[in-house]
C-alpha cells in the first residue's frame, strides 16, 4: 500500500502527515481526514488510527492523517498546542487533502478531543462535510478533564504502588494544580480552552451526516438526540469490543478494535 509521509502547512506552523493513497480508483470514495485525540490516547491510538486508514484505502478513500503542532513529528513545544490550534491544524489539513486527492467530498474521523475539535472546526468548513464521524468524543470538557485527572493518579498510584485514594489525597487534593495529564502538558490556558467545550450547546455542524460511535455514555445518546431534533442525519453506534481502545488491557494487548472499526469503516461508505 503506497503512503507518503510529509510536511505541509504555514512556515511558520508547519505539520507532519501520512497520505495512504487509495488502491483503487473509486470515484465516490470520499477523502478522509482523521483527527488524533490528545496526549497518551493520540499515543494509543496510533496503530489504530494506521489500520483504519489502511482499510479505509483499500475501499478506494485517499486518507490523510497528521499531527497537531506542537505534537508528535509535527513542529512546535508541547506548550504551544492548544484547542484553537487543532481547530486551525484540522482546515489546514482538509485543505491539504483536497489539494491532494483532487476530491471535492470529505469526510472527517476524529477520536476523543479531536472528536470534539473536529465537530468545533467543520462549522467553519465549506463546502459542507460529506459527512463527520465522532469516536467517543469529549462533549463536556469539564468531564473530560476530571477524567484526566482520574487517569493520571492512577497512573501515579501503580508507579509508586501506593493506594489511589492515598495519592488523589497527598498530591492532587486541588484539581486545578494538575499541570500535566500522563506525561502531557495541560497549561491554564488550555485547561481553560478544554473546560469551555459543550457540545451539547455548540452550534451543529452543516455536516451531510454525522456520526457518533462510543460505549453508549448517556451523554453520546444526548447529544445524538440534540443533533437529530435539529432535523440533521445523525447516526448512533455503540462500541461492542470487549476492551475499550482506551483501555490499559487494549493497550497491552496491542489490538485494534476491529468491530468499531468495521463500523467506522461503513458508516464513511455509506458517504459514497
Amino acid at each position: 500500500m503506497a503512503v507518503t509521509p510529509f510536511h505541509f502547512g504555514a512556515s511558520e506552523r508547519t505539520m507532519f502527515g501520512v497520505y495512504h493513497h487509495p488502491e483503487q480508483r473509486t470515484p465516490r470514495a470520499p477523502a478522509v481526514l482523521l483527527c488524533n485525540p490528545f496526549g497518551e490516547e493520540a499515543i494509543r491510538s496510533f496503530r489504530i488510527f494506521r489500520v483504519l486508514a489502511e482499510r479505509l484505502a483499500r475501499a478506494g478513500s485517499p486518507v490523510l492523517r497528521f499531527d497537531y503542532f506542537g505534537t508528535g513529528d509535527s513542529a512546535g513545544e508541547c506548550s504551544e498546542f492548544s484547542v484553537a490550534g487543532m481547530r486551525e491544524d484540522i482546515l489546514t489539513a482538509h485543505d491539504e487533502l483536497i489539494d491532494l486527492s483532487a476530491k471535492q467530498r470529505c469526510v472527517w474521523a476524529g477520536l476523543g478531543l479531536g472528536a470534539s475539535a473536529a465537530y468545533l472546526a467543520a462549522l467553519e468548513v465549506r463546502p459542507a462535510l460529506a459527512g463527520l464521524v465522532m469516536w467517543d468524543p469529549a462533549i463536556s470538557g469539564t468531564d473530560y478533564l476530571d477524567m484526566l485527572l482520574r487517569s493520571h493518579v492512577k497512573m501515579r498510584a501503580q508507579f509508586l504502588e501506593q493506594d489511589v485514594a492515598k495519592v488523589q489525597a497527598r498530591d492532587f487534593a486541588n484539581p486545578s494544580q494538575l499541570g500535566e495529564a500522563l506525561g502531557f502538558t495541560l497549561s491554564p490556558e488550555l485547561k481553560t480552552e478544554i473546560s469551555a467545550i459543550d457540545l451539547l450547546t455548540a452550534s451543529i455542524p452543516t455536516a451531510r451526516k454525522l456520526s457518533i460511535v462510543g460505549a453508549g455514555r448517556d451523554v453520546q445518546e444526548d447529544l445524538a438526540c440534540r443533533i437529530g431534533d435539529a432535523g440533521r442525519s445523525i447516526d448512533l453506534h455503540k462500541e461492542e469490543d470487549a476492551n475499550s481502545w482506551n483501555s490499559d488491557e487494549a493497550l497491552n494487548a496491542y489490538m485494534v478494535p476491529v468491530k468499531t472499526l468495521d463500523k467506522i469503516v461503513a458508516s464513511i461508505g455509506g458517504e459514497q
